[in-house]
């Protein structure tokens, strides 16, 4: 986000903190999210999933698929409803805490530009865009370290649909809450952060939307897509692109954890999900930090699965109005958000059930040598 909205985000959201604790001092305070270290137990979670013991740890009721809904939520006065009060945690992010650390695929990342005016290009920047020069080339990738452009796309397609078991969307939904995204018996929403037991109420978030070419078998059911989400969240972002909020126009307020730390430099709102413009007036979702990687290889793998004839799908079918823009930006999570330890094993749990994995986790910089339009 730029200067200028982050710190009109910043003065909104301290006026918002002492509203609530004005209000609970009175004794009818909102009900709002907890700071919880308690939401799982540390034995039964990956080391990645330990950097989010700071998150919020809620339930949130109501099961319903509200995928591309679209709809504008209005009044989010209840959006915390479901959650306990917890005076003594709620705090901002802290802009000043440190990356966390993703696991072997770290890129260096310089402090992004505080001059402002939040383009593309700014982002693009401040990431260092080199891989590791040791990768492995065996197995299935055997033969394709110096591929390229459609043939190293038209090679990836092939890996991906070679064997692809095809399962039901409820068979897909159950699996993410059992046993893909599952640690010690609770989920952890991808929005928030926060574990919920059970999966209990959530909802399964197509990161290529359903209506842009994810309603049918099998992109419907892909599970190398498809994410559990707060209902109210996946709502809020109907069918939008991803994308840099610097407006925001949903939620109207949110609180922090300064524990928080899984966020890209310099960014004091990377620990939130929220919509809004973009720099470009193009309304957008922003998922929080540490998942930009997970979504935007999600996507790409998406893009290089659905194609006609493995052809690649534009990302003008997902974004007409700046496609570039949001290649370009998804490209550049991929290295501000590596993968780490848990996303890495995600892909091993899927391919047990898929029979394929998705190539962009084990392959990070095979997203580079494409084009996605």
């Amino acid at each position: 986000m730029s200067q200028g909205p982050r710190w009109a985000l910043y003065g909104q959201r301290l006026l918002v903190v002492a509203l609530v604790f004005l209000a609970i001092a009175c004794g009818d305070g909102p009900m709002l999210i907890k700071g919880s270290k308690d939401g799982a137990e540390s034995a039964d979670l990956p080391d990645a999933a330990r950097l989010d013991d700071g998150h919020a740890d809620a339930e949130v009721a109501g099961a319903a698929d509200s995928e591309d809904l679209g709809e504008d939520l209005g009044d989010d006065s209840d959006l915390f409803m479901p959650f306990d009060v917890a005076p003594d945690t709620l705090a901002l992010a802290d802009e000043t805490a440190g990356v966390a650390e993703t696991g072997e695929w770290a890129a260096e990342a310089s402090e992004p530009d505080s001059s402002g005016g939040g383009e593309v290009g700014d982002v693009i920047e401040a990431v260092d865009t080199s891989w590791p020069s040791d990768a492995s080339y065996t197995g299935i990738y055997a033969g394709l370290e110096d591929l390229s452009g459609e043939e190293l796309a038209s090679k990836l397609c092939s890996l991906v649909k070679s064997g692809y078991t095809q399962v039901s969307y409820s068979t897909a939904s159950d699996l993410i809450m059992t046993v893909i995204d599952s640690y010690g018996g609770k989920v952890r929403e991808i929005y928030t952060g926060a574990w919920i037991p059970g999966g209990n109420g959530l909802n399964i978030e197509h990161t290529w939307p359903q209506s842009k070419g994810a309603s049918s078998l099998p992109a419907k059911s892909d599970l190398f897509h498809l994410l559990p989400s707060d209902p109210n969240f996946n709502s809020a972002r109907g069918n939008l692109p991803y994308g840099e909020v610097v407006s925001m126009d949903w939620p109207s307020q949110y609180i922090g954890d300064a524990s928080c730390t899984d966020h890209f430099p310099g960014n004091d709102s990377g620990c939130f999900s929220f919509r809004g413009k973009d720099a470009q007036g193009v309304q957008v979702f922003e998922p929080r930090d540490a998942v930009k990687g997970n979504i935007a290889r999600g996507i790409f793998y998406f893009a290089i699965r659905y194609g006609n004839n493995c052809k690649v799908k534009s990302f003008k079918v997902l974004d007409p109005q700046h496609p570039f823009v949001t290649e370009a930006l998804y490209k550049s999570w991929n290295h501000l958000d590596p993968p780490d330890t848990e996303e890495r094993e995600r892909n091993d749990r899927i391919e047990k059930y898929l029979h394929v994995r998705n190539p962009f986790i084990d392959h990070p910089e095979f997203v580079d040598r494409i084009s996605f339009q």
